[in-house]
C-alpha cells in the first residue's frame, strides 16, 4: 500500500510539472521553419538549392560571354547569383518534378514505373522545360526593351534565333542545363544539404538568400524605373581588346 501510495504521489506530481510546462509559455524557434518539407525536401534544402542554381547560372552566362567576348561581368547586380535561375528551377520542381518522375504538380504522368514510362517521362519533361525558358527568354528581354528601351542580350547574329530574345541553340542548351542538374545532381546536392544544414549554414544560407533577393530588387529598379543598364564591376580579359579592334577595322 505505501509504495502504491508514493507511486500515485510520484504520477500526480509528474502530471502537475506536465501541466506547468503547457502552460508556459512556448519559444519560437526561427529555424524550424527550415524543417517544413515541400515535396520531398524542406524549406532550408529547396532554398541552399535556389542559392546553388543562381551561382550556376551567373557563371554559365559569363562563361560563355568570356570565351565569346572576353568580359566578365556582375550581369547588372553586385552579388555572383542570377536568382531568375534558382527560382525558376524551384518552380520547375514545385510544378513538374523530377525528369525520371515527371509530375503535373501532384499528379505523376504515367503512373507505372517501367523504363519505357521513365523514358518518356524524361522526354515530356525535356519539351516542357525548352517550350517554358524559349517563352520565358523572348517575354523577359521583350518587356525590359518595351518597358526601358534596354536592350540586355542579343541572339540575332546566331542560328536558329527567333528574333533578338531566344534561339533554338540557347534554349536546348538551357533546357539540357535544368534536365542534368533535375535528374543527376539534385538527389546528391540535397542530401549533402540535408546534412549540412545546421542553425549555423542554414542562417548564412538565409542571410546569403536575403541579399540576393534585395540585389535582384535594386537591379530590376534600376532597370524598369531609373532605365539604367550599367554594370557595376566587370573583368576584360586581353583577347576582349583584339576583338573590338578586330570588329572596328571590319
Amino acid at each position: 500500500m505505501y509504495r502504491e501510495a508514493c507511486m500515485s504521489e510520484e504520477t500526480m506530481q509528474t502530471i502537475e510539472a506536465e501541466k506547468e510546462v503547457e502552460k508556459s509559455p512556448k519559444k519560437f524557434d526561427f529555424f524550424k521553419i527550415f524543417d517544413i518539407k515541400v515535396f520531398d525536401y524542406t524549406v532550408g534544402q529547396l532554398m541552399m538549392f535556389v542559392l546553388f542554381c543562381g551561382f550556376c547560372g551567373f557563371m554559365a552566362e559569363n562563361i560563355g560571354r568570356t570565351i565569346d567576348q572576353g568580359i566578365f561581368d556582375g550581369r547588372y547586380m553586385f552579388l555572383p547569383f542570377i536568382l531568375g535561375y534558382g527560382i525558376g528551377v524551384l518552380i520547375a520542381y514545385l510544378a513538374l518534378g523530377r525528369p525520371s518522375t515527371f509530375r503535373i504538380f501532384s499528379v505523376r504522368v504515367l503512373k507505372e514505373d517501367t523504363k519505357k514510362n521513365k523514358a518518356v517521362r524524361c522526354l515530356l519533361y525535356y519539351l516542357t522545360a525548352f517550350i517554358i525558358i524559349t517563352m520565358s527568354e523572348w517575354g523577359f528581354g521583350t518587356l525590359v526593351e518595351a518597358v526601358t528601351g534596354q536592350k540586355l542580350w542579343n541572339y540575332s547574329n546566331m542560328w536558329g534565333h527567333f528574333g533578338r530574345y531566344a534561339s533554338l541553340p540557347t534554349s536546348f542548351g538551357f533546357s539540357l542545363g535544368v534536365f542534368v542538374i533535375m535528374e543527376f545532381i539534385m538527389p546528391s546536392l540535397m542530401k549533402l544539404f540535408g546534412k549540412i544544414s545546421n542553425k549555423v549554414t542554414l542562417g548564412i544560407a538565409f542571410t546569403l538568400f536575403c541579399l540576393t533577393f534585395a540585389d535582384t530588387m535594386y537591379m530590376m529598379i534600376r532597370l524598369f524605373v531609373m532605365h539604367d543598364s550599367t554594370q557595376h564591376w566587370r573583368i576584360v580579359f586581353p583577347w576582349a581588346k583584339e576583338k573590338i579592334s578586330a570588329m572596328v577595322m571590319a
